[in-house]
């Protein structure tokens, strides 16, 4: 367009809004047993899965939005989106009490996730000449997600409202005695963070001369 300044090639929002189902496990719904022996060797079956005749499909809602921009005859190019998904009736592993005699945990819809995150990119052309590029790529993403709703599961220590799917929690040491030289621990599980890291990072400059040419990644995670 002629209003807008030569130095900006391209320019370009985009927006999606989705809805995708997630369907049980082909197993999940039934309980099974597993074969072993007792005894003298006496061929025996225990139960394994206790099975979920009452389990639903998991549905997620996405929305998301975005942009892509080049600029200086596109030597620079930025990208760019955000996005948050609600995921209901979420398919989730709860843990049984031994009491039941089930060795795996059952298949439950639990209520509600929510998931939010972004992630932004920079390409730098540096050098551009006849038989030699320098290049350079930026990419940057976060992600959080917290269970909002369990309905009528009974919380564990990866399974809570509040904290993300398969929160880390454990005994953490809080305070050293310097006399006997031992740690002092809490009572009770404590929580230390999320399972997956919540903020990548990585650098990528590529090297072309002729038909040759060589690239480096140098990636780094953190929030985990």
């Amino acid at each position: 367009y002629s209003w807008m300044p030569t130095w900006i090639n391209s320019f370009k929002l985009r927006g999606a809004i989705g809805k995708a189902g997630k369907a049980p496990g082909p197993y999940d719904a039934f309980l099974t047993l597993a074969p072993g022996a007792v005894f003298t060797n006496t061929p025996s079956l225990t139960p394994a899965s206790p099975g979920n005749l009452d389990l639903k499909p998991e549905v997620t809602t996405e929305t998301d939005v975005g942009f892509d921009a080049g600029f200086f005859h596109d030597r620079v190019g930025l990208s760019g989106s955000i996005y948050q998904s609600t995921t209901n009736d979420a398919i989730l592993a709860i843990p049984l009490p031994p009491s039941s005699g089930f060795s795996q945990a059952q298949q439950q819809n639990v209520g509600a996730i929510v998931t939010h995150g972004w992630d932004f990119s920079v390409n730098w052309v540096a050098l551009d000449l006849n038989n030699f590029q320098f290049s350079n790529d930026f990419k940057l993403d976060g992600n959080h997600n917290r269970i909002t709703d369990i309905g009528t599961a009974t919380p564990t220590t990866t399974v809570r409202v509040g904290y993300p799917v398969g929160g880390v929690w454990g005994i953490a040491p809080k305070s050293y005695d310097a006399g006997t030289k031992t740690w002092a621990s809490t009572d009770t599980a404590v929580y230390f963070g999320p399972p997956l890291p919540t903020f990548n990072f990585s650098y990528s400059p590529t090297v072309r001369f002729k038909s040759f040419q060589a690239y480096l990644l140098v990636p780094a995670s953190r929030g985990a």
